[in-house]
């Protein structure tokens, strides 16, 4: 809902849960918001493995992030690839890039605790 994507990231890999960035389509600035828009709302089921990350990222962390295989996707990837201290969390969406300085709100969640296979 609103500007807020969902993503997983997987031994240093991003999938886009909601279908895909680089489908060329302009992206519109018009949002739906809850809790007065609740139709149209987007559900996803995914399987989580050992140190799988669940990530939601509002626009301004999304869009620099594209298909997860630039610049801000790998700096991410490297420094979410387990569940930082919450400090460092904060940090890691203040990176520069230009044109890019819209809210940057992330909400993770890490898979820990789950013996490996």
């Amino acid at each position: 809902m609103g500007d807020s994507t969902a993503w997983t990231l997987t031994k240093g890999r991003w999938q886009h849960l909601f279908g895909s960035t680089e489908d060329g389509d302009v992206v519109s600035p018009a949002t739906r918001a809850l809790p007065v828009q609740r139709d149209g709302a987007e559900v996803a089921s995914v399987v989580l493995g050992p140190s799988d990350a669940l990530i939601l990222m509002t626009d301004g962390v999304s869009l620099p992030l594209g298909d997860g295989m630039g610049e801000v996707g790998r700096y991410l990837a490297e420094a979410w690839a387990g569940a930082p201290d919450l400090l460092s969390f904060a940090t890691h969406v203040q990176f520069q890039r230009r044109s890019f300085d819209d809210d940057r709100t992330v909400v993770a969640v890490w898979v820990t605790g789950l013996s490996q296979p």
